[in-house]
Order: C-alpha cells, then sequence, then structure tokens
C-alpha cells in the first residue's frame, strides 16, 4: 500500500490510499481511501509507516484493555445500577464487582488481577485494591442492601413508568447454568422471600396466578429479622474456611463445609437479644 497525490487542475490535490498488484501480467492499481480531508500530520504519519521510515526496536507495549468494561459500565448506568451505588470508592468497588461477575466470573483474588488488566482508574475512577478492599466492599453493601434495592426499585418504575410484575432480589450468592439440573426434575421454582410490599403485592400475586404450578413461594415469619442472620454465615464462611479454596469434587466441598461448620459451633457465640418481645404474657 502506498499514499499518491492526484493533482486537480482548480483544488488541492487528492491524496488517495492505494495497492498495487498484478493481473495478467500487468500491473494494476486500486484505491482503497481518499484521505485528502485528513489532517496533514496524520497523512504524513501515515506515508512513513507505509514507507517503514519509523524507528523500529524495542518491546511491543500493550496497554490497558479499554471496551470490556466501558460497555458494561455503559449497561449499569442504564440500568440506574451506578446511581443506585453512589460514587464512594466502596460504591465503585461493589459496582465493579458486579461488572466482573458478568465479564470474569472468577474469585475475589482473580478479579484484582483481572482489574489489572483492564482500564478500571480510567473508566470507574477507582484507586488500586486488592482483595480484602473487596470483601470490605461486600461489608459496605449488605449494610446498605435494602436502601440500595428501593432505589433500585425506584429507578426502575421511573424507567418503566409502571410497577413491576415480579421483583427477585439477592441473586448473587448462588445461581443454576445448564439445560439439566436436579431442581428441574421438581417442575417447579420455589422461592423463599421476605414480606416485601413489592413481593405480596396484587400485580405479583396475579401474575402467580397465571402460572399455576410453576412457583411456589415461601415467605419467612413477619417481624422475623433474625432470620437474615444466615446471611452473616454465608459471609462468614465466604471469608474464611471457604477463602480461596479450590476443590476437585463436590464431596470435598461438602467436606470443607461440613469441617468448618464444626469448628464453627465448637466455640459457639451466644446471641442476646435485647429490647425483644414475643408479645406473650
Amino acid at each position: 500500500m502506498y499514499l499518491t497525490s492526484i493533482p486537480n487542475r482548480n483544488s488541492p490535490p487528492a491524496i488517495l490510499l492505494r495497492e498495487s498488484y498484478r493481473e495478467d501480467g500487468k500491473v494494476k492499481t486500486h484505491t482503497l481511501a481518499n484521505v485528502t480531508n485528513w489532517n496533514p500530520a496524520v497523512v504524513e504519519a501515515m506515508r512513513s509507516a507505509l514507507k517503514g521510515e519509523f524507528a523500529s526496536g524495542g518491546d511491543p507495549v500493550s496497554g490497558e484493555i479499554f471496551g470490556v468494561l466501558f460497555a458494561l459500565k455503559q449497561l449499569a448506568d442504564r440500568l440506574g445500577i451506578s446511581g443506585a451505588l453512589g460514587k464512594s470508592q466502596e460504591a465503585l468497588r461493589v459496582l465493579f464487582l458486579v461488572l466482573a461477575r458478568i465479564g470474569h466470573a472468577g474469585s475475589r483474588l482473580s478479579a484484582v488481577r483481572w482489574a489489572k488488566q483492564h482500564a478500571t482508574a480510567d473508566i470507574l475512577g477507582l484507586s488500586a485494591f486488592d482483595e480484602n478492599n473487596l470483601y470490605g466492599a461486600l461489608d459496605w453493601l449488605a449494610a446498605r442492601q435494602a436502601k440500595i434495592e428501593q432505589r433500585l426499585y425506584r429507578e426502575h418504575v421511573k424507567r418503566a413508568g409502571r410497577t413491576p410484575l415480579l421483583v427477585l432480589y439477592d441473586v448473587t450468592s448462588s445461581y443454576l447454568e445448564g439445560e439439566q439440573n436436579e431442581l428441574a426434575a421438581h417442575g417447579y421454582i420455589r422461592v423463599v422471600l421476605d414480606n416485601h410490599s413489592a413481593h405480596i403485592s396484587k400485580e405479583t400475586l396475579a401474575y402467580l396466578a397465571t402460572r399455576p404450578g410453576r412457583f411456589e413461594y415461601v415467605h419467612t415469619p413477619k417481624h422475623g429479622s433474625w432470620l437474615n442472620l444466615i446471611e452473616c454465615a454465608f459471609s462468614k464462611m465466604s471469608r474464611t474456611f471457604l477463602r480461596h479454596i479450590r476443590v476437585n469434587s463436590i464431596d470435598e466441598l461438602k467436606a470443607r463445609i461440613m469441617k468448618g461448620i464444626d469448628e464453627i459451633n465448637a466455640s459457639p457465640v451466644v446471641f442476646r437479644w435485647n429490647k425483644f418481645d414475643l408479645g406473650v404474657a
């Protein structure tokens, strides 16, 4: 390929990007692009590059990856996730975890390595962090979960112009993949959730009525907030004896979990409830 200037009678010369080739023993040319309107400095840089005049040497350098995280960030902005979380460093780390779950789907430690390959500072405004910062971000998120869910709900209503028929929250801990799984054999989906107004609204119940036998709703008892301690247990497990582990089978994972539970039960922590009244005379 090369650049050539074609004179114009009453206008500046046309600058064309061309390539030459042989056909039937004759040399022919083919115009690839008209770059007349390019900045002259860019044209000269292109001309030098095509001639091989740039200095060679040195190791090849690859910059940080930009596209993946940028596209996911735009999606999070459109869904209202970025706005619901906020702009603090803790909020931005939570946002990174959400985006990394989609783009990387690895552990917290591997997410830190993944972040070093991507333009997290330019796209998210994040300062340097390690896996301990990410676990701290999860604690920050747990303390603000209800408020963030309300913000997401209000953003959805504002964007859609109506209340949703079904709202599913707190699906970050586990998921199912594949075309076949053991739960599918039961033919229904069991959903355990609290008594949030969106969960028991007329719209939700009306939708469930259109899918008889498909969903089984199991509501936790009203005024049973202490049941959320199971979330604390899951969090403690992930931050202690399940942290950074690698297992070769489900049986090995089960054995590790049961061993960790036995260790916890060996030194139990007794919870003393204050201002707790069952209303029993």
